[in-house]
């Protein structure tokens, strides 16, 4: 993988923040095979999109001057800065770091910084620049900051003056002032660890997790890498932290997991009994590739194995950057058999009141229903439409009282032989496959969001599929945990039944849908 003689090293804004997240991403983008990336999602796309619109929109309300680095008559940056133009979009500069303490099979090093703009603060005669981030983002985020540090840290090599504070601008357009003093402190050190890393001859040690690795492109080949090199890190509930305490006892397999006692591991420090419990099930439950019964389902959060007279499944598609539920689809089951899929849609979000009014009412037409969902972002977000569209407590805690989430269930009753406890995971391991492949809830979003902008009904027509699907997989579930009976005499190791401990999330994050 490793290139035998290595290039000078460019930095650019984008790398300090992969490298802040994760170590092994500058390494891979440098030293990878290309066809081990995978190509950015569509939702990424429309993410970038968007922040470009939002870009354009901030030029348009305050003019300055766009930098053209291809146009080959335009003015570059340092030209502009010297004429102290007010505002400069699109900056671009290359500094040099002869000081920096890299390894010298480096050979060099340059920053390149890309800001969305400078800002000139100060008189004709005396002043700076001040770095600019535009972001279509609701709230600050710590990535933001560290890429305005990054780039006053590039602006003190230029202008001889590192500004300490810089301009955020996020969807609503105003333009906050933000500290950067803190991270301008951390930059040096962080570009000098990214020097090493990618100097290094082998690839950095990560602990792979679900929230973000999510929509990195390497993350296929983190996924076998590490099932290959080491699986024990892919089993559920054996997170960065507890990795090391169960190889320092020993265990360095799933297979030596599964065989462990709950005495065993409970002492050691870090684990206690309640994890102990729940590493060995999960274990046993991967090496057999069978399931692993905790308790008796029935009562379990609500649930009755009995098939009642009517079911519902529900499932919603929402845009949370947007704050907008365009979707509200209802899988009709009667007497065991399915009859009916509803598409609750919102063509327009302005429909999303009429949306939620027209769910309340189906589900009323079945009052006795339980209405089976998976995870708690279908009371969440009733609840946000609840009270957005000024719907009754009383009438909201009649539909609530009614839901049935499956993740729970699951997850307090039986241990599957899967990686994370995510809807298509336990699907797909049921048997259920969705028909459109690449679908999922980011997909979703950008479906919905190309059907505003071209008005091809296409793009309904696959969000429609995707929350179908989404409710017969839920439907699927719940019909196999009816159907499958837990056996009356569990695990010698496991027989006491030990409450899960909340503070481990089977899926290390929101379950994907």
């Amino acid at each position: 993988m490793r290139d035998a003689a290595l290039l000078p090293l460019t930095i650019t804004a984008a790398d300090l923040l992969a490298f802040h997240r994760c170590q092994r991403i500058p390494y891979l983008n440098r030293h990878g095979s290309p066809d081990d990336k995978q190509d950015p999602s569509a939702y990424v796309g429309q993410l970038r999109q968007e922040r470009q619109h939002h870009q354009q929109h901030i030029q348009v309300q305050y003019p300055g001057i766009e930098v053209d680095p291809d146009h080959p008559e335009g003015r570059s940056t340092p030209e502009l800065m010297q004429q102290r133009i007010q505002r400069i979009y699109k900056a671009h500069l290359e500094v040099p770091l002869p000081g920096l303490e890299v390894p010298a099979t480096l050979g060099s090093v340059q920053l390149r910084s890309q800001p969305d703009g400078l800002v000139w603060q100060g008189s004709d005669r005396e002043g700076h620049y001040t770095p600019v981030e535009i972001r279509a983002s609701k709230r600050i985020k710590p990535d933001y900051e560290l890429a305005l540090a990054f780039h006053a840290f590039a602006l003190g090599q230029v202008q001889g003056f590192t500004p300490t504070t810089g301009w955020l601008v996020l969807q609503d357009g105003a333009w906050q002032t933000v500290r950067l003093r803190r991270w301008l402190n951390r930059i040096p050190a962080l570009i000098e660890s990214l020097g090493a890393v990618v100097a290094a001859t082998e690839m950095p040690d990560v602990f792979m997790a679900r929230s973000r690795c999510s929509l990195c492109p390497w993350q296929g080949f983190c996924h076998d890498h590490s099932a290959q090199a080491d699986p024990l890190r892919l089993l559920p509930g054996v997170t960065r932290t507890r990795h090391p305490i169960l190889v320092s006892a020993g265990i360095s397999s799933i297979g030596d997991l599964a065989q462990a006692s709950v005495d065993q591991l409970s002492p050691l420090s870090g684990l206690g009994p309640k994890a102990a419990v729940q590493l060995v099930r999960q274990a046993q439950s991967t090496h057999s590739q069978k399931p692993v019964w905790i308790r008796p389902l029935e009562g379990l959060e609500g649930f009755d194995p009995w098939p009642q007279p009517v079911e519902l499944c529900f499932d919603i598609e929402a845009d949370p950057h947007h704050g907008v539920a365009y979707l509200l689809g209802v899988l009709l089951i009667r007497k065991g058999q399915v009859i009916e899929y509803h598409r609750l849609m919102a063509a327009d979000p302005a429909q999303e009141q009429q949306v939620w009014e027209s769910f309340l009412t189906l589900s009323e037409q079945y009052p006795q229903a339980p209405v089976y969902h998976f995870h708690a972002f279908e009371v969440q977000t009733c609840r946000k439409l609840a009270l957005k569209h000024g719907t009754s407590p009383r009438r909201l805690h009649r539909l609530l009282k009614r839901f049935v989430d499956l993740h729970q269930v699951v997850t307090h009753g039986v241990v599957l032989p899967i990686e994370s406890y995510s809807l298509k995971n336990i699907a797909r391991w049921l048997g259920f496959e969705w028909r459109l492949s690449d679908s999922g809830g980011a997909q979703s979003i950008f479906w919905y969001a190309q059907w505003l902008e071209t008005q091809d009904p296409n793009f309904l027509e696959w969000l429609a599929t995707y929350n179908e699907d989404d409710c017969r997989a839920t439907y699927r579930l719940k019909q196999w945990l009816a159907e499958a009976t837990p056996p009356l005499a569990l695990s010698a190791d496991l027989t006491e039944l030990i409450e899960p401990d909340r503070g481990w999330n089977l899926n290390r994050g929101k379950p994907s849908r």
